[in-house]
């Protein structure tokens, strides 16, 4: 006997859909799995055969042949055990095929009967409504994830047996596994409970560094903070999650389709529902950072995606991995090239980078720097010029006084921050509403003269700033850009020159902290 179930498999975070095709036939008990299929799958036989008999069914002693259609492209996981098993019973005659019909079959066959969950149901989910498929069958553990795709019915199963009892169309069943469905709150989101103690009044003095990444927040733009040890670099750079806006639900469901296919919410039945702030430490490997694998996972610089990716202590971590930065910066995507696919993974995230000034870090403080002039520049140059050429903002923290650091005057809180940072991305997308983009950051040279109308006083200045300081035409470009976030945050249509004027001391800092930066 014959029967066909449609499953799915990953190719980098992008569903793609398969069919899995079983027949059984009389002939010496053997069980063969064809189509290209990777190490997880070929191990299906032993799960399915024992899932099989411990969840209370015969498992055949025939000639079992599976085919995952279209045999040219390589499949992986363990998504496939829920349709291979569900169609050797099919074929055993335990329920009718049509029930199969324009339903996706997702899940892992635990040796007991129970089913696990697998990475990327949002993304097979979302393939599947797509092709025209109207049921989902998920594991429990999956359900938020499915249910995220409007208009598609999702059954959440938890063994093998509620699997067959639903398509056998067992009424008690069919109500209960409906019921589990309803009882599912509306948004479960992943949080950190630490963050809601953290605030931009608690970060005392430091106003221009507060200032350039409010800057960075309202228009996507990267920043680096440079200065010595214990400044505050870390701690202010960590309350930018606060003076993040809420995310829209298509920015929910395109993160929840990288962590998912990361395999960062296996068990968790959660969501993505704020804007992700990763933090990788200075060791961290090229692979880990910018992804890829032959799976194709994503790295670092995706799971920061619409959020902040923030790089500690900047010029420790290897050069391969600071170099890997140049085309997500410019473009907001990283394509990766393997030789079995090419895996496509968003990128779009706020760069903040913090370094010292010199190894030791007290540069340009000759009372305390001790490091010579050949360890200055080797640290210097650990930073390529085409990396620091796109970060838009350079911001130099200085200390401050005991004067400062000892008064009780209350600090601008994150919720005021907030307030502007929402308003300038308002403009921006009322601006940007018949464009293919969202934010000052994503002007291109074709568009830029369209949206970054200048003042006479203002061409002036931006005309001495690029001789002066002898910008590139990426840095003129950057400058404008930041100019355009500037004026926005102070309701401008026109660019002034003291837009231009604070985005030029971002751009190249005059304290001699580094000839460099």
């Amino acid at each position: 006997m014959y029967c066909k179930l449609i499953c799915g498999t990953l190719i980098g975070i992008k569903g793609t859909m398969i069919e899995v095709e079983v027949d059984i036939s009389e002939g010496f008990p053997k069980l063969d799995i064809v189509g290209m299929a990777g190490s997880t799958i070929k191990e299906a036989k032993e799960r399915v055969r024992t899932g099989i008999k411990n969840a209370g069914y015969r498992f055949p002693y025939k000639r079992i042949t599976i085919n995952l259609a279209p045999a040219h492209i390589r499949k992986e996981g363990v998504a496939f055990d829920l349709p291979i098993a569900l169609g050797i019973l099919c074929c055993e005659g335990v329920f009718h095929k049509r029930k199969l019909e324009r339903c996706l079959f997702i899940g892992e066959l635990a040796l007991n009967g129970d089913i696990r969950p697998v990475k990327g149901v949002l993304s097979l989910v979302d393939e599947a409504k797509k092709n025209g498929i109207s049921r989902c069958i998920v594991p429990y553990d999956n359900l938020r994830e499915a249910l995220m795709i409007e208009n598609m019915e999702v059954v959440a199963i938890s063994n093998l047996n509620e699997a067959v009892l639903f398509l056998k169309n067992d009424k008690k069943t069919m109500e209960y596994l409906q019921r589990l469905t309803r009882n599912v709150p509306e948004i479960i989101s992943i949080k950190n409970d630490s963050d809601k103690y953290l605030d931009f009044n608690q970060v005392v003095g430091q106003k221009k560094a507060k200032r350039g990444l409010e800057i960075a927040v309202s228009g996507m733009h990267h920043a680096m903070l440079i200065g010595p040890p214990g400044i505050g670099k870390t701690m202010i750079t960590k309350r930018v999650k606060t003076i993040l806006p809420p995310l829209s639900r298509e920015n929910i469901v395109e993160l929840t389709k990288i962590y998912s296919a990361a395999e960062k919410l296996i068990s968790s039945n959660k969501i993505i529902g704020e804007r992700p702030f990763r933090n990788p430490h200075h060791s961290i490997t090229r692979a880990s950072f910018i992804g890829g694998s032959s799976t194709g996972k994503p790295g670092e610089i995706s799971l920061a995606h619409n959020g902040v990716l923030m790089l500690d202590e900047f010029p420790e971590f290897k050069r391969e991995v600071i170099e890997s930065l140049r085309e997500p910066l410019e473009q907001g995507m990283i394509i990766l090239s393997r030789s079995q696919n090419v895996f496509t993974f968003p990128a779009r995230f706020i760069l903040i980078a913090a370094m010292n000034p010199c190894p030791c870090g007290f540069y340009p403080n000759l009372n305390k720097c001790q490091c010579l002039p050949s360890e200055l520049a080797r640290y210097q140059n650990k930073i390529s010029g085409p990396i620091l050429d796109r970060i838009d903002l350079h911001i130099e923290m200085t200390p401050i006084s005991y004067e400062k650091i000892s008064s009780d005057s209350l600090e601008e809180s994150s919720c005021d921050v907030l307030s502007r940072v929402l308003v300038a991305r308002e403009i921006q997308k009322q601006r940007y509403k018949d464009e293919k983009i969202s934010y000052n950051s994503e002007l291109t040279a074709s568009t830029i003269s369209n949206y970054c109308i200048t003042s006479d006083s203002a061409k002036t200045l931006l005309e001495n700033a690029y001789k002066s300081l002898g910008l590139s035409s990426r840095s003129y470009h950057r400058l404008l850009k930041v100019s355009r976030t500037i004026a926005d945050l102070d309701s401008e249509e026109v660019i002034n020159s003291i837009h231009v004027a604070e985005a030029v001391t971002f751009r190249s800092d005059k304290s001699g902290a580094s000839n460099k930066l």
